[in-house]
């Protein structure tokens, strides 16, 4: 058998040729698996995004959905017939409110949920008369976590007989300080139809601390700030509330059928 002289150099050259191959996927492969990580967790990321955006969507979605049972309960307080002409609003009615009422909520309209405003205004007689509804404190932009208004036509019939065009201008507000209070009047309100006690408990992370004060025979929940206080008047003043400082705080409220009152126990 004839074998070539130059047949191990040959051997030789293929081999130094492969070297450089070898060493390339060695170097690749970090590089691969570098990126498919990357895109994976970019992927990750993504979804991720997706779906805490579809929940806040949700989230508001819920929110902005609670204003059509406030919306009837102002409108049912204040209208001349619920039945035949809900958009009539009568002026004597919305006059009584205002004086009864003033900046709080009419029983009628109270909602335990929501902090919410309202504003019927005439605009056709001179100097724009208007009725103001609800509480406008609340949240305001301290602590809030979602808002909401909205604009709708009414009519207004004075106690003359006459109708003028108007609107309601809605304002609906749920923050730290609605849901705190919300929680409260309805214990107190579960407690007092059932005729017996109740007690509900909450984890939340306050903004600013929250204090109960006492004016004018109206007992409200404040968020207490560096400037204002900015309150929500209870519908009742048997409690016994201690400050509530920010941060995460669990907060147990216990109402006692035999004394009529309400403790809420930080």
């Amino acid at each position: 058998m004839y074998v070539t002289p130059n047949a191990g150099i040959v051997r030789a050259v293929i081999i130094r040729k492969q070297q450089p191959k070898g060493q390339l996927n060695i170097f690749t492969q970090p590089i691969l698996l570098i990126l498919l990580i990357s895109i994976f967790a970019i992927f990750v990321i993504k979804t991720l995004e997706v779906n805490v955006h579809i929940a806040r969507e949700a989230e508001e979605y819920d929110f902005k959905s609670k204003s059509i049972p406030i919306f009837n309960e102002v409108m049912n307080c204040i209208s001349c017939d619920t039945s035949r002409h809900p958009y009539l609003v009568s002026a004597s009615k919305l006059n009584q409110f205002n004086e009864d009422f003033i900046n709080n909520e009419a029983p009628c309209m109270r909602d335990e949920k929501l902090g919410w405003s309202a504003v019927v205004k005439d605009i056709v007689s001179p100097g724009s008369k208007s009725w103001h509804l609800g509480e406008p404190e609340d949240s305001k932009m301290h602590g809030l976590k979602h808002e909401y208004a909205f604009t709708l036509p009414v009519a207004i019939r004075y106690e003359d007989g006459s109708v003028r065009a108007g609107e309601l201008n809605l304002n609906l507000r749920h923050g730290d300080l609605e849901s705190v209070v919300g929680i409260i009047e309805k214990v107190h309100n579960m407690g007092s139809e059932m005729g017996k006690s109740a007690s509900a408990s909450m984890t939340i992370r306050l903004n600013y601390p929250l204090r109960m004060t006492e004016s004018n025979g109206r007992t409200s929940i404040c968020i207490v700030t560096d400037g204002d206080n900015f309150c929500r008047t209870l519908s009742f003043s048997t409690i016994e509330f201690e400050q509530i400082d920010a941060g995460n705080q669990y907060i147990v409220f216990k109402y006692n059928h035999n004394t009529k009152l309400l403790r809420v126990i930080n």
